[in-house]
């Protein structure tokens, strides 16, 4: 952003100086430089009781930040072997606070079992997915090569 210097003129009668406006400006670039940020992210996944090993064919993710309010969106096409437990997406980019529950998309090639839609959870930095069933997140079954598209906006707090 290019600095305006404003001048005082000549009417002396006008409240607003060139001193207050230049200082509104400083006021307003350094709001913009603290609030705005975006960038790119590598996810990775794993399992929480044993994290197993990915092969990953397609790996990425970027998010654009605009004050509290993270828009992310997360893209990953692996094979996971040898994992346990609920299976986490990490590696989301640390922005200077935890997340609160957003409003999240997933488009997976993972089966579901019917009547049991894929979800997420954040958890600090990561996001769990499973299935939900009765209030409850459920363990999802990640074999031979899946991909996963999940976007949200989340609060940082």
């Amino acid at each position: 952003m290019q600095k305006i210097n404003f001048q005082n003129l000549p009417n002396t009668a006008t409240p607003v100086n060139a001193s207050n406006l230049n200082q509104l400006q400083t006021n307003v670039e350094n709001a913009i430089d603290g609030n705005f940020d975006s960038g790119s992210f590598t996810p990775i996944i794993y399992g929480d009781t044993t994290a197993g090993t990915a092969s990953y064919i397609l790996q990425e993710g970027h998010y654009q930040r605009v004050g509290k309010i993270v828009h992310f969106e997360i893209r990953i096409g692996c094979t996971l072997t040898g994992s346990d437990g609920l299976i986490f997406i990490g590696g989301l980019p640390n922005l200077g606070g935890y997340y609160e529950p957003s409003v999240m998309n997933v488009v997976s090639t993972l089966a579901a079992t019917v009547g049991q839609p894929l979800c997420t959870r954040i958890y600090g930095n990561n996001l769990l997915l499973g299935t939900y069933e009765i209030g409850n997140v459920q363990n999802l079954n990640w074999s031979n090569t899946n991909y996963i598209y999940v976007s949200g906006t989340m609060l940082l707090m």
